[in-house]
C-alpha cells in the first residue's frame, strides 16, 4: 500500500511486537567517575556493559559529586534529570554552561569535554548514548489516571527514509506505578526505577495505564 497523499513514504522493518520487562534489580550496574549507572537497553546487546561500544545505549546515571563527563567518540548524548533537584553543565570547545533543570533535556556530543556540577545534592539522570546513524528522542509525561496509547510517530528528521528502520521503544518509571499493556502479552505493573522495551516495535501500540499520579519517560530509538 502507497503512502497517504502528502506524506513520506516510510518503510519499517515490521515484526510482532514483544515487550521486555527489566526490573531495578536485572539492570546491568556499572561506575563511572561522578557515580553509577544501571544500564536498560543495548544495540548490540552484548555492550549493555559497554555504552562507547554500543550503537545506542539507554540506562541511568547516579550524579553523586563533580566529575568529568564519560568521552563517547561518535556518539550523541541526550539526558534528563529525572529525580533531585538539576545539574550544571561545563563544557569546553568552545566554553559553555548548561543548567539542567529536572525533567529538562540536552542534547550533545559525546565527544565534547564536559565537567557536571550539582545544583543541590545527588541527582539521578535518564541517558540516550546512540550513533550518528542512529535517531533518538525521549519525553517525560506525567499521567493522572487517564490510559494513554503509546502510537509511534516518524520525527519529521527521517522524512524520506528508504527502508530497513528498526524503532525500538523504552519506558521508564520515574515516580507512581503504571500499568502496561501490550497485545498478545499479560499485563504487568512498573514500579519506580523499571523500565519496559518494546522491540521490534509493531502494532497495536503499548496502553499506559497510570496506578497512581505517575511520571515515566518515553524514549524511541530508530535503528537502520
Amino acid at each position: 500500500m502507497g503512502a497517504p497523499c502528502g506524506r513520506p513514504e516510510i518503510h519499517l522493518i515490521m515484526h510482532k511486537a514483544t515487550g521486555t520487562h527489566i526490573a531495578y534489580a536485572a539492570q546491568t550496574p556499572g561506575t563511572w567517575a561522578g557515580g553509577t549507572t544501571r544500564a536498560l537497553y543495548a544495540d548490540p546487546p552484548e555492550a549493555i556493559a559497554t555504552p562507547a561500544a554500543a550503537r545506542a545505549w539507554v540506562g541511568t546515571a547516579v550524579i553523586e559529586r563533580p566529575a568529568p563527563y564519560s568521552h563517547f567518540a561518535d556518539h550523541i548524548r541526550l539526558q534528563i534529570p529525572v529525580q533531585g533537584n538539576g545539574i550544571r553543565l561545563r563544557f569546553q570547545a568552545p566554553p559553555e554552561l548548561v543548567v539542567l533543570e529536572p525533567f529538562a533535556q540536552h542534547r550533545f556530543d559525546g565527544a565534547r569535554p564536559v565537567e557536571v556540577e550539582l545544583q543541590a545534592g545527588p541527582i539521578v539522570a535518564f541517558n540516550l548514548i546512540v550513533r550518528a546513524d542512529v535517531t533518538a528522542g525521549a519525553q517525560v509525561v506525567r499521567l493522572e489516571g487517564e490510559p494513554l496509547l503509546w502510537q509511534l510517530s516518524v520525527p519529521p528528521s527521517l522524512a524520506g527514509a528508504a527502508s530497513g528502520l528498526k524503532a525500538v521503544r523504552l519506558i521508564y518509571l520515574i515516580s507512581g506505578a503504571l500499568t502496561v499493556q501490550l497485545a498478545e502479552q499479560d499485563a504487568l505493573t512498573l514500579h519506580p526505577d523499571d523500565g519496559f522495551v518494546v522491540e521490534p516495535s509493531g502494532l497495536p501500540a503499548p496502553l499506559l495505564v497510570p496506578q497512581a499520579s505517575s511520571r515515566v519517560v518515553l524514549a524511541t530509538l530508530w535503528l537502520p
